[in-house]
């Protein structure tokens, strides 16, 4: 709730040692944000009249039945259930085998003019390049550039829900969350233009720009806010970030791993592409069993105490190999 309402550097800094701290955190946190978002479907997908006149049907049938909704606050949890069961029933049906996906995190990409973009989760760009001008679109999520050649003679501009970012030969982060488009700079310089017609990633109308361009240099960030739906918003907020506040605002692109109904056989393979230290499994069974989360692909000692204290899974050292066995 906290982060919906837009964290300060220090509130972030917190959230990306904690999540850093266990792999059981980043997976806890993953799943929080879902249901999150997940409660908002109705709305989203413009269901509104759609749940409550179910929540009023069976709000009969329960008064009915002599058991009474006796708050909003009632009515609130009652909305909730009816996103979750909606969407289960009616666009999450149970495939016959529970699916399987495997994620290296983040996406690096390399980009015709020899730059570079490394992708958040669900990150997604559109790359469009001209012989005068390489402008790229971040749809949405967040992204991490590295500029080569000459930003003076073919400008580099990222554009991110009506915010555009022009860079010179620059290191930089962009950002699109619920309340804000944020801009990191590490090396370089790039100037950040709030563009007069833009709206959130939501539809909602966002400021008119009154203000000039905003130039960031090394070591500064920039946050650009959404309106509130009125026409208003706040103007953007300059901060300097210390080493370790830079640090801690790009973990996300230490490189991990993110599992989703794996089985630990398939978990076990891409660890031991990813680290000269080696997992092995004492038979079929042990392979068998499926995890869910976001793991450092460097730290596999971390990885098997996991297994350890949440699968029932007993672990032996053997040289420079880590021999599994399910209990």
């Amino acid at each position: 709730m906290r982060q919906q309402e837009g964290l300060t550097a220090a509130e972030q800094a917190e959230l990306t040692a904690w999540l850093g701290a266990d792999p059981l955190h980043a997976g806890a946190f993953a799943e929080a944000e879902a249901a999150w978002k997940l409660l908002h479907f109705p709305r989203r997908a413009g269901q509104s009249a759609e749940a409550l006149a179910g929540l009023q049907a069976r709000s009969r049938m329960r008064r009915r039945r002599g058991v009474r909704l006796l708050s909003f606050g009632g009515i609130a949890a009652a909305l909730a259930l009816w996103a979750v069961v909606s969407l289960q029933t009616q666009n999450l049906a149970p495939d016959p085998q529970p699916r399987s996906t495997i994620a290296v995190r983040p996406d690096r990409q390399a980009l015709a003019d020899g730059s570079t973009v490394e992708l958040n989760a669900s990150a997604k760009i559109d790359v469009q390049f001209t012989p005068e001008r390489r402008t790229v679109h971040l749809l949405g999520g967040e992204a991490f550039f590295t500029v080569a050649g000459d930003a003076t003679q073919r400008p580099f501009v990222v554009v991110a829900a009506g915010v555009e970012v022009k860079a010179e030969s620059t290191v930089f982060s962009v950002r699109v969350d619920s309340t804000a488009v944020k801009v990191l700079v590490t090396e370089g310089r790039v100037v950040v233009t709030d563009l007069s017609t833009r709206r959130s990633a939501s539809g909602l109308a966002l400021r008119t720009a009154d203000a000039a361009d905003v130039v960031l240099d090394a070591s500064c960030r920039v946050s650009v806010p959404f309106s509130d739906g009125d026409g208003s918003a706040d103007s953007p907020a300059v901060d300097t970030l210390t080493a370790e506040e830079v640090a801690a605002a790009l973990a996300w692109r230490e490189k991990r791993l993110e599992f989703t109904g794996t089985p630990l056989s398939d978990a076990v393979a891409m660890f031991n592409r990813q680290t000269a230290f080696q997992l092995e499994l004492a038979d079929a069974i042990t392979g068998e069993v499926q995890l869910t989360g976001i793991f450092w692909s460097d730290d596999v000692e971390a990885f098997v105490r996991l297994l350890e204290s949440g699968l029932d899974i007993e672990s032996r050292s053997e040289g420079d190999r880590i021999r599994l066995r399910r209990r």
